[in-house]
């Protein structure tokens, strides 16, 4: 791009391209997410599946004898309050 001169013969200068600096920034702050979000996925799963985890359990009688993982808890006849 030129320059221009104004009438009193100060030199201008040329004009910038519309968005040029924008299009650079949305690229960094692209990059800069795709950096970070395999961090946010993992301090999510390791905070997140515990609380769920121990939800779960705390609403189930768990018998975890010979004969393998029972879970006897909870269940759709409990919530109504009848007997199966």
């Amino acid at each position: 791009m030129t320059t221009g001169t104004t009438a009193t013969g100060v030199a201008r200068p040329a004009p910038s391209r519309p968005g040029g600096e924008d299009v650079f920034r949305r690229k960094l702050a692209r990059l800069g997410w795709g950096f970070t979000a395999p961090a946010f996925i993992v301090v999510g799963a390791v905070t997140v599946f515990p609380i769920l985890f121990s939800v779960i359990m705390s609403l189930s009688n768990v018998s975890v004898t010979g004969n393998g993982f029972k879970l006897s808890g909870v269940t759709s006849a409990n919530l109504r309050g009848t007997d199966p």
